[in-house]
């Protein structure tokens, strides 16, 4: 299909027309809940965006400025974003990819499933690497539970035997901050800022719809490990968890992630394990039957010189 660049808008964000950006999210088969205006605005330091038409087609924009310089990046605890709408092809993609304006001088960001035929692209201007993420499709607890590796079966047992049990947790800030002590350690790019705004978004009107919280408990009482998940009409997502040494070896984490499964079987949604691109942690979300996706990481560097040769 033919695209006139002339029907591709770039917008502000105090410009986009709020109902219809978040009607296109909901009603285009690859929408995602990262792509909300709603998630946008509390997660993403800026955001702007690229509208086809009348919101036909879209694209987030996420940046930030350092040094007097924009550029696009991925927010954290957004997984995904890209081009969302029922309208894509190669044109579309190529089209308002060149729309991107030139004043974002370094480009870093994750699409989506729903954008893989850029992996097929021939392309100048942006490399484009292949990425991994790992589904699993809801249904009843007995066909999800036949398809778990022998592995994951075994360390629930161990958790079930050792006394652990599973809470769902109201306050998703306790969640956040029992990451934040274990595995803020191993994220040295994100700052306690960072998880205060998610926890801000969780606490928000909006947010407070779209999260489920679970943390596994020893007979002592203490905490060994915690999830958190957003949901949406079509997806679970896994947004952050992670157990205390104690509890990997307890099997903690495969209890929880067990019991999100269990929680919302009858759902008929989709669960996405998100950061499965990780070797250890693809290795963790294979155990449960989940089947493999690839999407497109993009990037363009158009610094100046010499900050352009720091980010080769």
């Amino acid at each position: 299909m033919p695209v006139e660049h002339s029907n591709i808008k770039y917008l502000e964000r105090n410009k986009i027309d709020i109902k219809k950006w978040d009607q296109c999210i909901d009603q285009a088969a690859n929408g995602l809940i990262y792509a909300k205006s709603f998630v946008l605005d509390c997660l993403s330091k800026n955001w702007s965006a690229l509208v086809w038409n009348d919101y036909e087609t879209v694209m987030p924009l996420t940046w930030n400025k350092k040094f007097f310089i924009r550029y696009l990046y991925q927010p954290p605890f957004v997984a995904r974003l890209g081009i969302f709408g029922n309208i894509l092809d190669p044109g579309i993609y190529k089209s308002i990819l060149a729309n991107i304006p030139s004043k974002f001088r370094y480009i870093d960001i994750d699409m989506n499933e729903g954008n893989n035929e850029m992996l097929n692209f021939s392309n100048q201007t942006f490399a484009i690497r292949k990425r991994l993420n790992l589904l699993l499709p809801l249904s009843g607890y007995e066909q999800i539970h036949n398809g778990y590796k022998r592995l994951a079966k075994r360390m629930i047992r161990k958790a079930t035997e050792h006394g652990i049990r599973m809470q769902s947790e109201s306050d998703p800030a306790a969640t956040i901050d029992f990451y934040y002590e274990h595995y803020s350690h191993q994220h040295p790019h994100l700052s306690r800022r960072d998880f205060d705004r998610l926890i801000s978004f969780c606490k928000s009107n909006e947010g407070r719809k779209h999260i489920q919280c679970y943390r596994a408990i020893s007979p002592e009482g203490e905490i060994l490990a915690a999830y958190l998940l957003f949901s949406d009409s079509r997806y679970i997502y896994s947004v952050l968890g992670g157990s205390t040494n104690q509890g990997k070896d307890l099997g903690a984490f495969y209890l929880l992630t067990d019991a999100a499964l269990k929680h919302n079987c009858q759902t008929k949604k989709v669960f996405r394990f998100e950061g499965s691109d990780l070797e250890g942690i693809a290795f963790f979300d294979r155990q449960f039957g989940s089947f493999e996706v690839y999407y497109p990481h993009l990037i363009q560097n158009r610094l100046p010189w010499p900050l352009k040769i720091f980010k080769q």
